[in-house]
């Protein structure tokens, strides 16, 4: 390790070093004269340091930690890893900035959800810097549970009116989940949901759907339960806000067009009273 200090002799000509230094360095009773100082540069100084002793004690001290902190990472970086499962357990993650300015008008009788996710592979796990095969990130449990209660969340922290008699319904279902885990000494997490989502009138008309997706990142400790559950609930919270933010779904909340919406087999069949006051005209 060498030692570079341009000013170093300045300084070392205001300290009281003791005749038993082992450098000799110039002390106040030595008084050098000012024409004498040019003569004692610091790189002289650094010369006298990186040759003694003391000098060649942190030279071969720093070398010592420098090769401990390299064994130290290169012990902790993972050399393999497995698949994983998890089983989701909402907890709300949405950030302030995250929920929309919705409409006043904008209310709901209901929120259902249901999963329509391929199997149950949702991601995979990759080691940094190595040719070791990916590896499968899988979920279990009650995922339908899951987005409802994202849903009901997300929707109140949104100020959407919730539990409203004669109000659309509001229904979400998951189509995707992709999580990408790439692992070092610790882990970075990706994630992205995917959902569709249906408004309904109180007569059961479709009035809008819609697809949104959410997506969330996150660092930690690799292959963690705790951290898979956080970076999907982070996403599935964007994905339900981005449906609430839409400006279109918010249209369908408020219209009338909607609350009096009918399918189209109850509008275009009469009813059998209708019918029997019909006929009897023609009789």
């Amino acid at each position: 390790m060498q030692i570079k200090d341009t000013t170093l002799a300045t300084a070392v000509r205001h300290l009281p070093i003791s005749q038993g230094d082992p450098l000799n360095l110039p002390t106040r009773e030595h008084k050098l004269p000012r024409h004498e100082l040019g003569e004692f540069p610091s790189s002289k100084i650094i010369n006298k340091i990186n040759h003694s002793p003391m000098g060649e004690t942190m030279r071969l001290a720093a070398i010592s930690v420098i090769i401990g902190v390299g064994l130290f990472s290169a012990s902790c970086v993972q050399k393999s890893i497995v698949p994983t499962t998890f089983s989701p357990q909402y907890k709300s993650m949405i950030e302030a900035s995250d929920v929309p300015v919705v409409r006043n008008c904008a209310a709901i009788s209901s929120v259902t959800a249901e999963s329509a996710l391929n199997g149950s592979v949702v991601g995979k796990r990759t080691l940094e810097e190595s040719s070791f095969p990916a590896q499968t990130i899988s979920i279990n449990g009650d995922t339908t549970g899951w987005v409802h209660a994202s849903g009901i969340e997300v929707f109140k922290r949104a100020m959407i009116k919730t539990g409203s008699a004669n109000a659309p319904s509001v229904k979400l279902r998951l189509t995707d989940i992709q999580i990408n885990e790439n692992v070092h000494i610790n882990a970075g997490y990706d994630a992205r949901v995917t959902l569709d989502a249906t408004v309904v009138s109180p007569y059961c008309k479709e009035c809008w759907t819609g697809r949104k997706a959410g997506s969330s990142q996150d660092y930690g400790d690799h292959g963690s339960i705790e951290n898979y559950r956080a970076v999907v609930d982070h996403a599935l919270d964007r994905a339900v806000a981005a449906v609430a933010g839409d400006a279109t779904f918010q249209d369908a909340l408020c219209s009338n067009n909607c609350l009096n919406a009918k399918p189209e087999s109850e509008v275009a069949a009469p009813s059998t009273s209708l019918k029997k006051r019909t006929a009897k005209r023609h009789k």
